[in-house]
């Protein structure tokens, strides 16, 4: 949601913005797997990257969207409480928010 939400480029004389949110996934050799969400939004600056974990932060310009703040702090607490982490980086425009899953229980089922 919050990929759509924010990846809307600049009216361009359209009658809607366009988004473009790409997604993927990889297993790595160690047994992790990471999926990266993907926008060409304005992105998160390097420094408010660590704040906007927090629940009820919302940056200046997403403000005047609805919203509450919760959605990035909640998907943090999810993966840390699954043994993994939520990373945001720059995406050359936009941000990319990958999901580092850790490997599998030994013997899980699903």
């Amino acid at each position: 949601d919050n990929a759509l939400k924010y990846a809307k480029a600049a009216d361009d004389g359209k009658a809607e913005p366009i988004a473009e949110v790409q997604v993927s996934a990889r297993a790595n050799g160690d047994g992790t797997t990471e999926v990266s969400v993907c926008d060409h939004g304005p992105g998160i600056p390097e420094a408010d990257r660590e704040r906007v974990l927090e629940r009820f932060v919302r940056l200046e310009g997403s403000r005047t969207r609805p919203g509450f703040g919760l959605g990035l702090s909640l998907a943090n607490a999810v993966m840390r409480l699954h043994g993994g982490s939520l990373k945001l980086e720059d995406n050359h425009p936009g941000l990319r928010a990958t999901l580092c899953f850790p490997p599998p229980l030994v013997g899980a089922t699903t």
